[in-house]
Protein backbone atom coordinates (compact mmCIF):
# COMPACT_ATOMS: atom_id res chain seq x y z
CA UNK A 1 0.00 0.00 0.00
CA UNK A 2 2.48 2.34 0.90
CA UNK A 3 4.20 1.85 -2.69
CA UNK A 4 0.65 2.84 -4.18
CA UNK A 5 1.02 6.09 -2.31
CA UNK A 6 4.51 6.43 -4.10
CA UNK A 7 3.04 5.88 -7.22
CA UNK A 8 -0.25 7.71 -6.82
CA UNK A 9 1.76 10.82 -5.94
CA UNK A 10 4.37 9.88 -8.78
CA UNK A 11 1.38 9.76 -11.68
CA UNK A 12 -0.12 12.65 -10.38
CA UNK A 13 3.32 15.01 -10.53
CA UNK A 14 4.51 13.64 -13.49
CA UNK A 15 0.77 14.60 -14.98
CA UNK A 16 0.97 18.20 -13.38
CA UNK A 17 -2.41 17.62 -11.19
CA UNK A 18 -2.02 19.97 -8.10
CA UNK A 19 -5.30 18.46 -6.68
CA UNK A 20 -5.42 14.63 -7.21
CA UNK A 21 -8.02 12.00 -5.88
CA UNK A 22 -7.44 8.93 -4.27
CA UNK A 23 -9.81 6.28 -3.96
CA UNK A 24 -9.38 2.27 -3.02
CA UNK A 25 -11.59 -0.37 -3.81
CA UNK A 26 -9.31 -2.98 -2.03
CA UNK A 27 -11.81 -3.77 0.62
CA UNK A 28 -14.86 -3.61 -2.83
CA UNK A 29 -12.64 -5.94 -4.60
CA UNK A 30 -12.55 -8.16 -1.47
CA UNK A 31 -9.52 -8.14 -0.47
CA UNK A 32 -9.78 -7.84 3.61
CA UNK A 33 -6.32 -8.97 5.54
CA UNK A 34 -5.71 -5.08 5.83
CA UNK A 35 -8.88 -3.38 7.05
CA UNK A 36 -9.20 0.71 6.18
CA UNK A 37 -7.46 2.51 8.55
CA UNK A 38 -4.22 0.10 7.55
CA UNK A 39 -4.75 0.96 3.67
CA UNK A 40 -5.39 4.61 4.05
CA UNK A 41 -1.79 5.05 6.72
CA UNK A 42 0.16 3.49 4.36
CA UNK A 43 -1.35 5.13 1.07
CA UNK A 44 -1.01 7.93 2.73
CA UNK A 45 2.61 7.36 4.38
CA UNK A 46 3.77 6.85 0.99
CA UNK A 47 2.04 9.71 -0.57
CA UNK A 48 4.23 11.99 1.73
CA UNK A 49 7.80 10.62 1.29
CA UNK A 50 6.96 10.78 -2.35
CA UNK A 51 6.28 14.24 -1.89
CA UNK A 52 8.57 14.79 0.47
CA UNK A 53 11.60 12.89 -1.62
CA UNK A 54 10.36 14.78 -4.70
CA UNK A 55 10.16 18.19 -2.89
CA UNK A 56 13.49 17.87 -1.56
CA UNK A 57 14.93 17.04 -5.08
CA UNK A 58 13.29 20.10 -6.22
CA UNK A 59 14.95 22.38 -4.05
CA UNK A 60 18.73 20.99 -4.22
CA UNK A 61 18.21 21.20 -8.09
CA UNK A 62 18.01 17.39 -9.04
CA UNK A 63 14.49 17.38 -9.93
CA UNK A 64 11.58 19.56 -11.24
CA UNK A 65 8.81 21.82 -9.10
CA UNK A 66 6.26 19.75 -7.86
CA UNK A 67 2.74 19.88 -9.00
CA UNK A 68 1.11 18.14 -6.29
CA UNK A 69 -0.24 20.29 -3.67
CA UNK A 70 -2.78 18.02 -1.59
CA UNK A 71 -4.39 14.43 -2.28
CA UNK A 72 -8.30 13.80 -1.60
CA UNK A 73 -8.12 10.58 -0.71
CA UNK A 74 -12.00 9.12 -0.89
CA UNK A 75 -13.79 7.09 1.12
CA UNK A 76 -17.14 5.77 1.42
CA UNK A 77 -19.44 6.29 4.20
CA UNK A 78 -18.63 2.68 5.68
CA UNK A 79 -15.52 3.20 5.87
CA UNK A 80 -14.98 7.08 6.39
CA UNK A 81 -14.04 6.81 10.07
CA UNK A 82 -11.58 4.20 10.07
CA UNK A 83 -9.99 5.94 6.76
CA UNK A 84 -9.93 9.37 9.06
CA UNK A 85 -8.11 7.35 11.68
CA UNK A 86 -5.46 6.34 9.20
CA UNK A 87 -5.07 9.53 7.60
CA UNK A 88 -4.69 10.89 10.78
CA UNK A 89 -2.00 8.53 11.76
CA UNK A 90 -0.11 9.35 8.33
CA UNK A 91 -0.17 12.58 8.91
CA UNK A 92 1.53 12.38 12.66
CA UNK A 93 4.22 9.97 11.54
CA UNK A 94 7.41 11.59 10.82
Amino acid sequence: MNHIGRLAFEIANGSGVAHPYFAPTMLDGGATRYGSQEIAAEVVMGFREAWRDATTAWHEGRGRPVAVRDLVYLAGPDHARDTRQGVERAMGSE
